[in-house]
């Protein structure tokens, strides 16, 4: 799910911040953070790292400021709660701080028909949160490697920022299959820097 805040729950800018009438906003140096705030299992920061790089540059975006927060299930509750009224923990919370002049006016939510769209999201800003317990669980679930699961939140959550949804069947399905070949190549032995 992608939580946007709204222009009241957005931080005021302080003068350190640089002009209060800057437009367009400055060229952004990428970044990416990865929090880990979970003590399920141990992650290889490089390896995400790496790999989510990979990802952001086969969806085309040319900069991102991203953090990724990982956490157990109770914080993960409790940030389901607050910000999308649901109870319990969910798999993954994408937080879209990208706003104006950073989209260019050319990203749009991806809904069931994705040759008839164009997303160029170009600028990236945003939180992903990540609940580790869920992806233990749900790797469990479905055969797969607990990394592997965690890598998908990842790559969903990026998804969600470039503009995808989940919030009907097709739109699921579309934004699941773009999931897959996004792992599927990250993950072939032919590719490049593995």
């Amino acid at each position: 799910m992608v939580k946007r805040l709204k222009d009241e729950e957005r931080p005021v800018p302080t003068p350190s911040q640089g002009p209060f009438n800057a437009s367009p906003l400055p060229p952004l140096e990428s970044s990416l953070q990865f929090l880990n705030r979970q003590r399920n299992r141990r992650l290889d920061v490089a390896r995400l790292r790496r790999l989510t790089t990979e990802a952001l540059t086969r969806l085309g975006v040319r900069q991102w400021n991203l953090t990724f927060c990982f956490v157990g299930a109770r914080t993960m509750a409790s940030l389901n709660e607050t910000h999308l009224g649901h109870p319990g923990p969910t798999d993954v919370l994408t937080f879209d701080y990208t706003e104006g002049e950073a989209r260019n006016g050319k990203r749009e939510t991806i809904h069931a028909k994705p040759e008839t769209r164009n997303p160029k999201p170009g600028i990236l800003i945003g939180e992903i949160f990540i609940c580790v317990p869920v992806a233990v669980a749900q790797a469990g679930e479905f055969g797969t490697p607990w990394r592997e699961e965690v890598l998908r939140y990842i790559l969903h959550g990026c998804l969600h920022l470039c503009g995808y949804d989940d919030l009907t069947p097709a739109a699921r399905r579309v934004m699941k299959r773009r999931e897959d070949q996004l792992l599927r190549a990250l993950q072939s032995p032919h590719r490049k820097g593995r």
